[in-house]
């Protein structure tokens, strides 16, 4: 009998096995749903999942490949295939008291164990239960995949009220999940009934991400769904309303949204950076914490900003606090004075320059502007924010068309200038 179930090399057949539970389950009088594929996928942290079609209700059945194996017995793989089959039933889409009591009728029936297995799996994303990560979880944190979406559910609600907190108001989220894309950490999808579906890469079921990072990537998505979001999906480019309450989470809760390296991306870390490449433009910055990482960061040649897409500088491990931080302050004055209506133009350099040297603003003659600041900003790597806000503001200003030379179109801008800032901006020498 169970060599029926295996192919002509002696391995399992998922996609009969399937059949045959669906016929057990139905022969018991258990209404499940349609199941209309049966997919082998490579994951290493779930037992299995349904994705549920959209329109007509049917279901797709994945069952992870390595249960092709013959050393797993058919009661072991059809135990987690019935468990899964069972979640298609109505009310039954989480572990919840419909569910359980046909799981134990199916166990009675058939002589199965999803009850014991049920109870003995290790909870979804044990990893995100705190900030650190516990390594001695069991059997690689896998579970079936009903467990990890409830917990994405309770992570984006918690961090949509986080924001609300914050006044930043998100729109309806009607759905969670995880998607595998080695390009893209998140997804938000606008629907079309105007509520929005996200999606969470893999990589943050996996031993390295924590709490901290995927609660990042979960306000990042969210924060697409705000009214004020006014990101460009097609060119990936994150407008400067987006950056402005980016900078607000960044600021209120710790999470690194505007940071660009998988690093800071996938987990919280208190390692020491060595390099950064930060964007004059908007204020993303790129850390790295290993010799291996910066050599590989440095083999690409030019980086460009995953935000604005403009190049980002170089800058070393001990100039991050200063330079990395002045960098931080000119994208957040420059998106600012953008949203003002002040249409400031393209910055690619920023540094600080020695009491001979000329500060103030210098034009490349490329469409792009550099801001030398002068050396007095800069004291044993403290920064004077409000004095440089003030001077990064003035500098930015003058690269307006008609600003360079202090007419009365830079006196409009200043004024609208000084609004947003709270202070003024202008010193008392305008060099």
């Amino acid at each position: 009998m169970e060599d029926e179930l295996k192919d002509e090399n002696g391995k399992w057949d998922l996609e009969k096995i399937a059949g045959e539970c669906e016929r057990e389950l139905n022969g018991i009088g258990i209404p499940i749903g349609k199941i209309i594929r049966v997919n082998m996928i490579k994951d290493k942290y779930i037992f299995g999942k349904l994705v549920r079609g959209r329109r007509d209700g049917t279901y797709i059945l994945h069952i992870p490949d390595i249960y092709i194996n013959p050393r797993h017995k058919l009661e072991e793989i059809k135990t987690i295939i019935c468990h899964q089959i069972l979640h298609t039933v109505k009310d039954c889409a989480n572990h919840g008291k419909t569910w359980e009591e046909y799981a134990k009728k199916v166990d009675r029936e058939y002589g199965y164990n999803i009850m014991e297995h049920a109870a003995a799996r290790p909870k979804a994303g044990i990893n995100w239960a705190a900030g650190v990560i516990k390594k001695d979880r069991e059997s690689d944190g896998r579970c079936c995949y009903i467990d990890y979406v409830e917990r994405l559910k309770e992570i984006a609600d918690e961090c949509a009220d986080e924001l609300k907190k914050i006044n930043l108001m998100t729109g309806t989220v009607s759905g969670v999940g995880f998607m595998k894309d080695k390009f893209a950490y998140g997804l938000c999808r606008h629907n079309h009934d105007g509520t929005y579906t996200i999606f969470i890469s893999h990589k943050y079921g996996n031993n390295d991400a924590d709490i901290f990072g995927l609660k990042g990537i979960m306000c990042h998505e969210l924060l697409h769904t705000c009214p004020d979001d006014d990101s460009d999906s097609k060119l990936g480019i994150h407008g400067p309303k987006w950056r402005e309450m980016a900078r607000l989470v960044e600021a209120e809760y710790g999470y690194k949204m505007m940071a660009q390296s998988k690093t800071d991306a996938i987990r919280r870390t208190s390692d020491v950076i060595i390099f950064q490449y930060a964007c004059p433009n908007c204020g993303g910055y790129f850390n790295i914490y290993d010799a291996a990482e910066k050599k590989k960061m440095s083999e690409r040649g030019l980086l460009l900003c995953k935000w604005c897409l403009n190049a980002m500088n170089p800058i070393r491990g001990r100039d991050v606090d200063t330079l990395g931080s002045v960098h931080q302050l000119a994208g957040e004055c420059r998106d600012k004075l953008q949203i003002a209506g002040i249409p400031v133009r393209l910055i690619s350099g920023i540094g600080f320059v020695s009491r001979n040297t000329p500060a103030g603003l210098h034009n490349n003659w490329n469409g792009s502007y550099s801001i030398n600041l002068p050396g007095r900003f800069k004291r044993k790597g403290v920064i004077d924010y409000k004095e440089i806000k003030g001077y990064l503001c003035r500098e930015l200003v003058r690269t307006c068309r008609g600003c360079g030379n202090y007419g009365m179109r830079w006196e409009k801008y200043v004024k609208r200038a000084e609004g947003i800032l709270g202070f003024p901006i202008l010193s008392e020498n305008r060099t």
